[in-house]
Formats: C-alpha cells, sequence, structure tokens
C-alpha cells in the first residue's frame, strides 16, 4: 500500500514507485485524499482509494474539522488495511500518510517513510518513531531525532518516468525560459514577470519565447502585459508536455518543490527559484539552497522577488551561454535518476522481492 496525499510533490515520487514495484512483480494500491487524487493519474491497473481530509487552518472551526476528518480518515484506512491486506505501507507525506501509517502500526503491519524535502516534513516527523525504515532525498535531512538515525536510508527523491524519458534530449532553445507555479507561485509569475522582461535590453528580449502556467482568471491580464513585449509567449493553465518542455528550455522559473528541483536535476537546468514563504518550515528555502551551494540555480526570495531583481538575475543568465551552461552542468552532476531503483531495492533489501518471499 502506497499512500500520499496533499501536492504533487507527495504523489508524483508515489507514482515513480508504485510503477517500479509492479515492473518487479509486486501488488499494489494507492492511498491518497482529494488533493491528491488530481495528481494520481496511473493506467497499469493499480487501484487507488481516497481518504477524507481537511485544508490547514487556525481557527478552532478547522482544528475539529481536521480532528474529525482524521479520525474518520484513521477508520476508513483500518479498514482498507483489513480489506487489502497489505504486507508492507509505505507513506511519502500529506494528510493521508498519518492515518494510514498509524492504523498500520496498529494492525502490526511493517512501515516505511519516503522524506522528498531537506526538512523532514510535518506528518513524517509524527510518524517517525512508528516506522521500520525512513528513506531521505538528500544525505542530511533535518527534524530527524537522534534515536531514529538508525532508520534512515539515503535513496534520492524519485522522479516520473515521463522525466526519465526526456534526459537525453540534450538541444535547448538557447532563449526559452519555462515558468512553473502552483497557484500562488502562478499569481505572483504573472505579475512580476512580464514586467521584468519589459526592463531587459531590446537584443535579449526580442529572442526569448516563454511557455508560463497561469491561473485561469489572470491569464488574460498576463497575455495583455506580454503583448507589450517583442517575447513570444505560450500561456496555459496547465502544460501537458511538461517533461519535454523542461528539456528543451534554458532555464526555469519556480517555485522550490522537492519534486519539480528533483527533475531539474534529473534533466540538468538550471532554474531561478523563488521559494514559496508559506511553506512548512521553509522548507522550500532548505531545498533551493541545495541547487546553489552546487552552482546550478539562483535562488531570489518572495520578498525580493521584483522586476528589478528578476530582471537583473536574466540579463546575467541570457547574456552568456556559458552561465547557464555551466549550471546545467552543476544541475545535471546532482540528479539522481537511479533514486527510483535505489527506493525500490531499499524496500526489497528491507521486506524481500515477492519472488523471494514466495520461495
Amino acid at each position: 500500500m502506497i499512500v500520499a496525499g496533499g501536492t504533487g510533490g507527495h504523489v508524483f515520487p508515489a507514482i515513480a514507485l508504485n510503477s517500479e514495484l509492479r515492473d518487479r512483480g509486486w501488488e499494489t494500491s494507492i492511498i491518497t485524499d482529494a488533493r491528491g487524487r488530481r495528481f494520481t493519474k496511473v493506467e497499469d491497473g493499480t487501484q487507488i482509494y481516497q481518504l477524507t481530509s481537511a485544508r490547514p487552518g487556525g481557527t478552532i472551526i478547522s482544528g475539529l474539522k481536521r480532528s474529525l476528518f482524521l479520525g474518520l480518515s484513521f477508520i476508513k484506512a483500518i479498514i482498507l488495511i483489513k480489506q487489502l491486506n497489505p504486507s508492507l505501507v509505505i507513506g511519502f507525506g500529506g494528510s493521508a500518510t498519518i492515518p494510514s501509517i498509524l492504523a498500520a502500526t496498529l494492525l502490526g503491519r511493517p512501515s516505511i517513510l519516503h522524506e522528498q524535502n531537506s526538512i523532514l516534513g510535518r506528518a513524517n516527523r509524527l510518524l517517525a518513531k512508528y516506522v521500520d525504515l525512513i528513506a531521505v532525498a538528500y544525505p542530511n535531512v533535518l527534524g530527524i531525532q537522534p534515536r531514529h538515525q538508525s532508520k534512515i536510508v539515503v535513496t534520492g527523491n524519485p522522479v516520473r518516468a515521463e522525466i526519465r524519458a526526456v534526459t537525453h534530449k540534450k538541444e535547448t532553445n538557447s532563449k526559452q525560459i519555462l515558468v512553473l507555479g502552483g497557484s500562488q507561485g502562478a499569481q505572483i509569475f504573472g505579475q512580476v514577470i512580464p514586467k521584468a522582461i519589459k526592463l531587459l535590453p531590446k537584443d535579449i528580449s526580442n529572442k526569448i519565447v516563454i511557455y508560463q502556467q497561469c491561473r485561469e482568471e489572470d491569464i488574460e491580464n498576463v497575455k495583455a502585459e506580454y503583448a507589450k513585449t517583442s517575447v513570444i509567449s505560450n500561456l496555459s493553465t496547465f502544460f501537458s508536455n511538461i517533461p519535454e518542455l523542461m528539456a528543451t528550455s534554458c532555464l526555469i522559473i519556480s517555485r522550490a518543490g522537492a519534486s519539480t528541483i528533483s527533475e531539474l536535476n534529473v534533466i540538468g537546468r538550471p532554474a531561478i527559484l523563488v521559494p514559496y514563504p508559506s511553506a512548512m518550515d521553509d522548507h522550500q528555502t532548505a531545498n533551493a539552497l541545495n541547487m546553489t551551494k552546487c552552482g546550478a540555480g539562483w535562488v531570489i526570495p518572495q520578498k525580493e522577488f521584483g522586476p528589478i531583481a528578476l530582471a537583473e538575475r536574466l540579463n546575467a543568465c541570457l547574456s552568456s551561454s556559458n552561465i547557464l551552461q555551466s549550471a546545467s552542468i552543476s544541475s545535471a552532476k546532482i540528479g539522481q535518476p537511479d533514486a527510483t531503483l535505489k527506493l525500490a531495492e531499499a524496500i526489497e533489501n528491507f521486506w524481500g522481492s515477492p519472488t523471494r518471499r514466495t520461495l
């Protein structure tokens, strides 16, 4: 049983592992919540189940709702585990992971956590004492207590098969920029990036091609702003070919979610990262610093992310192909395309492969 909820950052690695385990002969099921269900698309016959969850909030009412939904999800998780009879429960974080791992513990089922970020997430931090193994994407994840260090195995962060499939593409458009962001990222990027483009020298802006995710309610305004520039803009609420666009872009502007960074590193692309300031424990800043330390990207805190600061960074990057080429090489050096294999092997080293256990 593979559990992940909340965001694509939790769900995408879970789907990658699910595919690998099924290739190895495992029978699998995926448990998620309403938000995670939007990202959970599999075509291999994997059964998907949904738990109830409540979005975070600071009011007493929202706290009571979370407690109620957690209780209901815990009961449903117990029912599912008894029904599906999994040998192992693997959690990737998010609200669905808490009731599922607690139910597995109550029923005496072994369990494993995977942490995608540089700082142990809230759900995983709560569950660390209950699980048998903690797989991590980075060597020195913060927030893991000393008594749990013996459970740690470094595997990297699994990425989607579609990402691994485009790693061979080396030809990039020297002035193509891809802009990625969730709802909050899409909003501020739509406000800032067109204004930054206007500040660039004409010999640079004239050659730029932009693919940018926008919120549906913002897309016409952003399109109007780009119409005042000389760039070729392609705006959409959703791009179905993100891996291809990553592979052919010379630069990505994005939030600093763990899955996005892992995908950029596997493909070998540099990025300007604007960490989401409200992320739990500011883990996106910690993720982004791993990119900057090795020269694979640049961080602009959201409070400093304005047209002038971005224009200065874009001008420096696009004025010299050597800067982007060097950053691309650095990004690829820290990429972990075999993370899915390492995680699957860690699971089988702990539990045994389906074949060995049958024998």
